[in-house]
């Protein structure tokens, strides 16, 4: 039928639609399939599991650590980790390990704790979860754009189903209606989610980046790209009036311990991805624009550097401090860079080290200051946090609280992990 110009197809009912093809909605597609539930996929895009191609540096970071403990897996959650004990404790690494291996795919898990496939692959994983998709004969539909979602209680629909979905085919510009008993909403941060979820009366919280870079102003900084420094801690300097007192986990989270990577234009490596997934919220309202304190040596007390100091002075006397490696972890270029922001040459010896150098130096090692100046997106991880309130969520079911039969995966809640695979889990 044509109505305006525009190709109208009749509409028909199904139990289930989910709307977002990526892992999150393949996956509880499959589950829903596989269990006797008819089940469609709405992907806006020419091909599902898009972002699963690039993840992980094209390797695909499945999951984290199977043999942790869930209480454990849960702290790389800076939104949801208390929500989350009870669906991990059912559902978990473990359980997602075990179901790739049902599914003929072997894992490996590297020191840090990622687990990828064997093949070092992202396609390994695509392949299986498009493979168990087509097993449980579910119905994957590419460009197809959702443009409505709506909710009528069952009793005054025609159809008997309470959701009606409206959708445009790209390729044949024609309008699809449906009607499904069950909607999957897995469409991550799209905005046209965020307008029906607010008008089905749910409230969301807006979605920013986390996991991010960050840039700086120092171009002393600037000239130390490549270089990378281990096991240090990184603190987001908060104003106290704008902490969160209520969130005493929050807060904690505020300093970090990791490697951290200089590049071009800034900071990265673990410790800074971990701690701007902690922060976004803050790092948001204050545009980026913010200091960070380092500590090069977080093993290290101060009585104790002040001692190694007065020991270079008098064991060696003579000796340049710039050509002194203190510690194994601090870099020479580093070294130079902290000797410089103390205030010494780089031709002072360790005899003429004054009381007033040695404090600025035991400074500089425990409390560097990088001014912040903006963010860099992570190539390898495209994560937002907001969402869907978890407290209207049965997050059990993962099902509304005030809709029916309205259930959500993935980052369409207010739900993200740090880098590690946990966003994937």
């Amino acid at each position: 039928a044509e109505y305006m110009g525009v190709t109208v197809r009749l509409s028909c009912s199904v139990p289930c639609v989910v709307i977002g093809g990526g892992p999150a909605g393949v996956f509880a597609a499959i589950q829903a399939s596989s269990r006797g539930t008819k089940t469609i996929v709405l992907e806006s895009t020419s091909e599902c599991l898009k972002k699963v191609k690039i993840s992980g540096g094209g390797r695909c970071n499945v999951t984290h650590d199977e043999i942790k403990p869930v209480r454990e897996i849960v702290s790389g959650y800076p939104r949801g980790y208390k929500e989350l004990i009870g669906p991990f404790t059912v559902f978990g690494p473990s359980q997602v390990a075990k179901w790739f291996r049902c599914n003929g795919v072997e894992l490996k898990t590297e020191d840090d704790g990622r687990m990828f496939p064997v093949t070092d692959s992202s396609q390994t994983i695509i392949d299986c979860l498009l493979t168990a998709a087509r097993e449980s004969k579910v119905d994957i539909r590419t460009h197809c754009h959702v443009t409505s979602l709506e909710h009528t209680p069952t009793a005054s629909t025609t159809t008997n189903a309470p959701f009606t979905i409206q959708y445009i085919e790209k390729q044949s510009k024609m309008t699809q209606t449906l009607h499904a008993n069950a909607i999957i909403l897995a469409c991550g941060s799209f905005h046209g989610a965020i307008t029906w979820l607010a008008s089905l009366g749910h409230t969301i919280s807006p979605h920013i980046p986390s996991l991010f870079t960050l840039k700086t102003t120092n171009p002393n900084l600037h000239e130390l790209s490549g270089v990378s420094v281990r096991d240090i801690s990184l603190q987001l300097v908060v104003p106290d009036a704008q902490r969160d007192h209520n969130n005493n986990d929050n807060i904690k989270h505020l300093t970090q311990r990791g490697d951290l990577l200089f590049t071009h234009s800034g900071v990265s490596g673990p410790v800074v991805l971990r701690l701007s997934a902690f922060g976004a919220k803050y790092l948001y309202k204050c545009n980026y624009k913010t200091n960070l304190l380092v500590n090069w040596v977080p093993d290290s007390v101060k009585d104790s550097i002040f001692a190694q100091l007065n020991h270079n002075r008098i064991h060696h006397p003579t000796k340049a401090i710039a050509t002194t490696a203190m510690f194994e972890n601090v870099p020479k270029r580093l070294w130079l860079e902290i000797i410089r922001t103390s205030g010494i040459e780089s031709s002072t010896t360790w005899a003429h080290l004054t009381t007033t150098q040695s404090k600025a130096l035991i400074r500089s090692l425990t409390g560097y200051e990088i001014e912040v100046n903006g963010k860099v997106t992570n190539k390898e991880e495209f994560v937002t946090c907001g969402g869907v309130l978890l407290s209207e969520i049965e997050i059990k079911k993962m099902q509304s609280r005030i809709i029916p039969n309205l259930f959500f995966a993935g980052e369409v809640m207010d739900v993200d992990g740090v880098t590690g695979g946990y966003n994937f889990q």
